[in-house]
């Protein structure tokens, strides 16, 4: 790995590693932070390369008494290759160097995977508490928490999206929903307005109608059984990358919810090949959208009241309560699928991509 200091043309790939490694909240806008970094001390911003693409990256400071370490990452397929280690080991060089006596940094009480790292570079956990208080707010993502939720949702007319649908309707803090078919759904509420299109893969001549929303619940979605590999990317990949697009343009910063799958691998290059297709689409959207969540829910049990089932659900939906009891991490209802969409949409998430335990949680807020 070679370690440089950060530049200009690097800002795309540093946020999109910082929201794939989970250290982007939504109070702190990441374009933001790079931009007041570059004021102060800015040859204290390295970034790791390989190939010339950024694969890690750590930001550090020093105010006259003590050094700080933030936005310290690696790109999860390069971990425990001691890289993080040699950011480190480059950052302490810098601060010693400017006669910095001692680095503190921050971190959660919880990651103790991070904690766990720290220890064994040779940090200790000082007997001290830490405050805060913000002297300047991010306001463009404060003023885009406190809005009502304007929604499109596709594949209403599947069991995902009419679930998420349901919800939509009935939850307050949802103030309009546009939903996307390629048939009618045959539901009629205040809050819904339905467009007819078939074609999913030039969204194009509906862009007028597509203004002023906050949010997408993407569930439109297909199962890979009997597909080839290449119809499954067409129809994954593709189909929801070209929709993304037009919306980002529309909406650039609307937030935009996915619905994809457990054990989906985000490196792109392990597991099964349904597995690899949906990674590669997680890891466009979080390039595509700074508000971009990405849910892999499990086995989902539906909502009372939902008319699009397969028939393979109604046949073994009776596992559910077993299933939820016996393997937490693998079920959730289609409800707290919903309410955590919803939740983020209003309040951002704690991460951006998102598992059973996460979305179970965040139902509950």
């Amino acid at each position: 790995m070679d370690i440089r200091r950060y530049q200009h043309a690097d800002e795309a790939a540093v946020v999109r590693l910082w929201k794939e490694c989970d250290l982007v909240r939504p109070w702190n806008d990441p374009h933001k932070d790079i931009q007041r970094k570059l004021t102060v001390q800015p040859e204290l911003f390295l970034v790791g390369l390989l190939d010339g693409g950024v694969i890690a990256s750590v930001m550090a400071g020093f105010d006259g008494h003590r050094g700080w370490v933030n936005y310290l990452a690696v790109a999860e397929p390069y971990r425990r290759r001691g890289l993080g280690r040699a950011l480190m080991g480059r950052v302490e060089e810098m601060l010693k160097a400017l006669g910095c006596p001692k680095l503190n940094m921050q971190i959660r009480s919880t990651n103790a995977a991070v904690l766990a790292f720290y220890e064994r570079l040779g940090y200790t956990q000082d007997q001290t508490v830490s405050l805060g208080k913000r002297l300047i707010p991010d306001d463009k993502i404060e003023g885009w928490q406190s809005m009502k939720i304007r929604t499109i949702i596709t594949g209403s007319t599947g069991m995902v999206g009419e679930g998420v649908l349901l919800e939509c309707l009935d939850h307050p803090e949802v103030e309009q929903v546009l939903v996307i078919n390629r048939k009618p759904g045959g539901m009629s509420h205040p809050k819904l307005r339905e467009i007819i299109h078939a074609d999913f893969f030039d969204l194009t001549p509906l862009e007028p109608e597509l203004a002023g929303y906050n949010a997408c619940f993407f569930c439109l979605g297909v199962s890979s059984v009997g597909m080839s590999a290449e119809e499954y990317m067409r129809v994954t990949y593709d189909l929801t990358l070209n929709a993304g697009r037009v919306l980002a343009k529309i909406n650039p910063e609307m937030t935009f919810c996915y619905v994809t799958g457990k054990s989906t691998d985000s490196s792109e290059q392990k597991g099964a090949a349904w597995a690899r297709v949906k990674g590669a689409t997680e890891n466009a959207l979080m390039r595509l959208f700074r508000n971009a969540y990405m849910f892999r829910p499990g086995l989902m049990k539906a909502t009372v009241g939902q008319k699009n089932l397969k028939i393979y659900y109604k046949l073994f939906a009776w596992v559910y309560p077993l299933g939820r009891a016996l393997y937490p991490a693998s079920f959730c209802t289609l409800k707290e699928v919903a309410r955590a969409m919803i939740h983020v949409a209003a309040k951002g998430g704690p991460k951006h991509i998102l598992e059973v335990r996460d979305i179970v949680e965040l139902a509950k807020q």
